[in-house]
Parts: structure tokens; sequence; C-alpha cells
């Protein structure tokens, strides 16, 4: 029955950290109503890295904010997918076009085309101000 469940592995920061995500308390708390969907935050740094291998490698999704966490993406099962929380103001040299597996992500970006290296799914979302 666990292997019919989707893992999601959400990255969390500190609240005093570069690219806290705000909102995503409202995330894990929509992700409980789904009875097929298994949801955990972690702070990785507070993890050995074994501990981190170990999470990313039992893990369908992995989401978080633009940052050295989502590397972990290369320890997921082949055809997981990997969600990118871009912050708002980023330079322009910066890519994040909103989408699935978009091609210039998968060409252009750090994790976009480490998915695509790993046989991972990638999804860029841009951040808002507020």
């Amino acid at each position: 029955v666990d292997e019919l469940r989707v893992r999601v592995v959400l990255v969390r920061r500190k609240a005093h950290q570069p690219r806290f995500i705000s909102n995503l308390w409202q995330l894990e708390r929509a992700l409980r109503k789904y009875p097929k969907v298994s949801s955990q935050g972690y702070h990785l740094e507070e993890l050995s890295l074994l501990e981190q291998f170990s999470v990313a490698s039992k893990a369908n999704v992995l989401l978080g904010a633009h940052g050295a966490g989502l590397a972990w993406l290369v320890a997921m099962p082949p055809g997981s997918a990997v969600v990118e929380a871009m912050p708002a103001g980023l330079p322009g040299y910066v890519l994040c076009i909103d989408s699935w597996d978009q091609p210039r992500n998968l060409r252009d970006s750090i994790y976009g085309g480490l998915s695509r290296l790993a046989g991972q799914h990638h999804i860029c979302i841009k951040g808002n101000a507020t």
C-alpha cells in the first residue's frame, strides 16, 4: 500500500534565512487532505549527509526554494519531480520560466539541467515580493 503513496519532501528554511517560503505551512496543510500523499518538511542543514540522502531517496517530489538542498534530486527515483521556487527580484541572468519541464529551464538553469541529467521532472515557480 505504501508504494501507492506519493512522498513529498518539503525543504524548509528558518524564517530569518534568505529564500524562506512564508506560506509553506499552507501547502503542508493542503497536502494533508490527500490520503495518497505523504508529506514531510525538513531543515536539511540539521541532518547528516547520509540522512539527507536517505530522505531524498524516498521522495517522489522534492519542493523547496532555489538552493543547494535541491541538488538531492539526484538521489530520487527516476521519474520523480523537483519543484523549484525562485525568489522574486532575481537578476535577469537567472532563468525561471513558470512551467513543467520547460525546455529552456532544462537547458539553461542549474536544477533544471540537473533534473534532466538525473531523469527527473523539473517545475520552476517564480515567487512574488509579498
